[in-house]
């Protein structure tokens, strides 16, 4: 059963709780303190998924980095593939 997250009062919503001028500080220190540490942040896109269109931002970072997409899905009976970054490409053009 999914996780109902409306219930989890600690989360933060990156846009709507943190100002812009303070997330922008929060990014640079990101880029900068990040590459210390030996790590690897492997982010994984879901079908409409909005990450989708700010994955080009992990290329400012200097850090170990893998991005899992969506290949296959199912929505009504039909097992589908999908290819959601051919889709986020004809969506920009």
């Amino acid at each position: 059963m999914p996780r109902d997250f409306s219930k989890i009062k600690k989360r933060i919503w990156l846009y709507e709780d943190i100002d812009k001028k303070d997330l922008k500080k929060l990014r640079e220190v990101c880029k900068k303190v990040l590459p210390k540490y030996n790590l690897k942040i492997i982010v994984t896109i879901t079908c409409d998924s909005t990450i989708l269109y700010q994955i080009d931002v992990l290329k400012d970072y200097k850090i170990m980095c893998e991005v899992c997409t969506t290949r296959f899905r199912r929505e009504e009976e039909d097992f589908e593939e999908y290819d959601i970054i051919s889709m986020r490409r004809s969506e920009l053009l």
